[in-house]
C-alpha cells in the first residue's frame, strides 16, 4: 500500500497519529553510521509505522511498537509487536542493539527523554526537530545515562512521501561505555535503565511479592473470565499483583537506611530483586495467556508449533496490557497463516517419493534412474508440477525397538518421530476440512498391523502399516488426497486456477472449485475471539 493509501485509511480509521515514514536518506545516514557488519544488529523501533524503516535498517531480528492496528497489519511478518501504545509500555526490560525513533514531533521531548533513559541497548537513533538542543531535561536524560552522542545529519520532510515543513537533526545517542580494543561490542550500556528507573521510582530500594499458589491462581482466572473475558481477566489480575509488588518496595524505602547497612543489603542486589520479580510477574501471564492460543497451536504441526511458542515465549518482556495483548494475539495470528501454508508443503514433501509421485498431465519429464539422483534433481527443483499416489510408502529409520529394551522414545512400540509424522498429516487434514480426532500415540503400533486414522464421522482418513526395516505403508482417503495435491500445486505455484487444477490432475472443476484454496487461515477478526 502506497503511503498516500495509508494515510488515507489512517484518517478514515481515526489512527492518524502524526505519521510521517522515516525518508531514504535519514535512513542511508544511520546504516552509514552503523558501518559494516551490523546488518544483523536487532532494532526496536518506537513508533514504527509499518514497518518499512526496520526491514531497510537490519536483517536482524525487528521489534515495534505501534498504536495504529492499521499499520501493524501492514507490516511483515518478521516484526515482532512488543507494544502499541508507547507511553503504556516500559523499554527498560526490551533488550536490543539499538532503539530507533521518529517521534511525533508534537511531543518529541517526552518520547526523547523517556527512550533516553529507559533503552536498554548500546546506542539510540532519533529523528527530531533541531530545537531539541535547547530542552534541558534531554540533555539531564543524556547526563544520567552517561551517555555521549553525536549529530550525524540534518534534513527535512519538504520531499518526503508524506511532505512536512520540519527540519530535524539525526542524533545517535551511545550508551555504552568508553571500551578498550579488546572488549565485547555486545556489551550493555553504562547505566542500567531499571537501575536508572528503580532510583527514581522507589527512593531508597524495593521489591517482593507474594506468589499466590497455582491453584489460587487458577481458580481467580476462572472466576473473572466469564464476566470478563480472558485479557480483560488477565490484565485485572496482574495489575493488581504489580501494584502489591511497588507497594511493598515502597514500604521498604521508607525504612531507616541504617537497617540494610546491617543487614548487609545495598541497593543494586535489592534492584536486580525486584528487576527479576517483574520479569518473573509478566512471563506468568503471558504464558497462562498462550496457553489459551488452542485455535491457533491445534492446528499446528509440531515443528510449527515449537517455533511459534518459542518466538512467543522469547518475548515475554512485552507489558501486559490489553493493548499489546490483542498486538501479540495479531502477530500470533499473522504467522500462524503463514504457518498453515509452509507446513502443508514440509509434510507434502516428506511423503515424496519416486515411486509415490504422479506427474501432472502437461509434464512429461522423466527422473533419474535410481534414489540419489531423483533426491538431487528434486533438491535442485528439476522435479516440479506433480501430485501424490493414494498409495505411498515412505522410508523411516528405526521405527520399532530393536534394543530389547521399552526404551522411553518408542512410545505404543513406535518411534515417537514417527507419530509426529504421522499426527503432522492428521493436522494438515484437519486444515483441509477432513476432521479426525485420532492420535498416533494412543494407538498400539506392532510390525506389519494396520492402524487407521478415523475421521470425526467415523469414515477412513488414512492407513497405516509399519514394519520392522523402517517403511511405512500409507493409503489415503482419496477425497484428503485430491484436496492435498490441489493445495500443494497452488502453494508451489503450479495451479493458477482451479480450472487449471482439474486439467492437470485429471479431476472435474467442481472437485477443484471445492478443493482450491482450502487451507484453513484465521481472519484478524479472531484476535478479540482469541484473546
Amino acid at each position: 500500500m502506497t503511503t498516500r493509501a495509508l494515510v488515507e485509511a489512517l484518517k478514515a480509521g481515526g489512527e492518524d497519529w502524526e505519521y510521517y515514514p522515516t525518508t531514504p536518506e535519514i535512513i542511508g545516514i544511520i546504516r552509514d553510521s552503523l558501518g559494516t557488519g551490523k546488518q544483523f544488529a536487532s532494532f526496536l523501533d518506537c513508533g514504527a509505522g509499518n514497518g518499512a524503516t526496520l526491514a531497510a535498517l537490519t536483517d536482524g531480528k525487528k521489534y515495534a511498537i505501534e498504536k495504529s492496528q492499521i499499520l501493524v497489519q501492514a507490516m511483515p511478518a518478521d516484526i515482532f509487536v512488543v507494544g502499541c501504545d508507547f507511553h503504556d509500555n516500559t523499554l527498560i526490560d526490551k533488550r536490543v542493539d539499538f532503539v530507533f525513533c521518529n517521534p511525533p514531533y508534537s511531543d518529541y521531548k517526552t518520547w526523547a527523554i523517556r527512550i533516553i533513559s529507559e533503552a536498554n541497548a548500546r546506542g539510540v537513533f532519533l529523528v527530531i526537530p533541531e530545537r531539541w538542543k535547547v530542552q534541558p531535561e534531554i540533555t539531564a536524560a543524556l547526563e544520567d545515562r552517561k551517555a555521549t552522542f553525536k549529530v550525524i545529519g540534518n534534513t527535512d520532510f519538504l520531499e518526503a512521501d508524506r511532505p512536512a515543513r520540519a527540519k530535524v537533526d539525526i542524533i545517535r545517542v551511545n550508551l555504552q561505555p568508553k571500551r578498550g580494543y579488546y572488549s565485547r561490542n555486545e556489551s550493555g550500556p553504562d547505566v542500567d535503565p531499571f537501575t536508572l528507573w528503580a532510583e527514581k521510582e522507589f527512593p531508597t530500594d524495593k521489591r517482593t511479592t507474594d506468589k499466590p499458589g497455582e491453584a489460587a491462581f487458577r481458580q481467580s482466572v476462572n472466576e473473572l473470565v466469564p464476566g470478563r473475558g480472558l485479557a480483560a481477566a488477565l490484565v485485572e489480575m496482574y495489575q493488581a499483583e504489580m501494584a502489591t509488588l511497588q507497594g511493598n518496595f515502597r514500604a521498604i524505602s521508607q525504612l531507616d537506611h541504617s537497617i540494610f547497612a546491617e543487614l548487609k543489603v545495598d541497593f543494586k542486589s535489592m534492584a536486580e530483586f525486584l528487576r527479576g520479580r517483574i520479569s518473573g510477574l509478566k512471563t506468568k501471564y503471558w504464558r497462562e495467556l498462550f496457553n489459551h492460543f488452542e485455535v491457533i497451536t491445534s492446528r499446528l504441526t509440531r515443528a510449527s508449533r515449537e517455533s511459534l511458542l518459542n518466538t512467543l515465549t522469547e518475548n515475554v518482556s512485552v507489558d501486559f496490557t490489553e493493548s499489546n495483548i490483542y498486538a501479540v494475539t495479531g502477530w500470533a495470528i499473522k504467522n500462524a497463516n503463514q504457518y498453515f501454508d509452509s507446513q502443508l508443503i514440509d509434510a507434502f514433501m516428506d511423503l515424496v517419493n519416486k515411486a509415490n509421485l504422479v506427474n501432472y498431465k502437461s509434464n512429461q519429464k522423466t527422473w533419474g534412474g535410481d534414489v540419489w539422483r531423483f533426491r538431487e534433481e528434486l533438491r535442485e527443483g528439476r522435479v516440479s508440477h506433480f501430485g501424490l499416489d493414494y498409495r505411498c510408502v515412505i522410508t523411516c529409520h528405526n521405527a520399532f525397538d530393536n534394543s530389547g529394551y521399552q526404551r522411553y522414545d518408542y512410545p505404543n512400540g513406535l518411534y515417537k518421530g514417527i507419530h509426529d509424522r504421522l499426527n503432522d498429516l492428521v493436522t494438515i487434514a484437519n486444515n483441509l476440512g477432513f476432521l479426525s480426532p485420532d492420535d498416533s500415540f494412543k494407538k498400539d503400533w506392532e510390525p506389519g498391523q494396520t492402524n487407521d486414522f478415523l475421521l470425526s464421522n467415523g469414515k477412513i482418513l488414512f492407513s497405516v502399516k509399519a514394519y520392522k526395516n523402517g517403511n511405512l505403508h500409507i493409503k489415503f482417503n482419496q477425497q484428503f488426497l485430491r484436496k492435498l495435491n490441489v493445495e500443494f500445486g497452488r502453494l508451489k505455484g503450479w495451479l493458477r486456477s482451479h480450472k487449471q487444477a482439474a486439467d492437470e490432475l485429471g479431476i472435474s472443476e467442481k472437485e477443484a472449485a471445492e478443493c482450491f484454496n482450502g487451507n484453513f487461515s484465521l481472519g484478524y477478526s479472531a484476535v478479540k475471539l482469541l484473546a
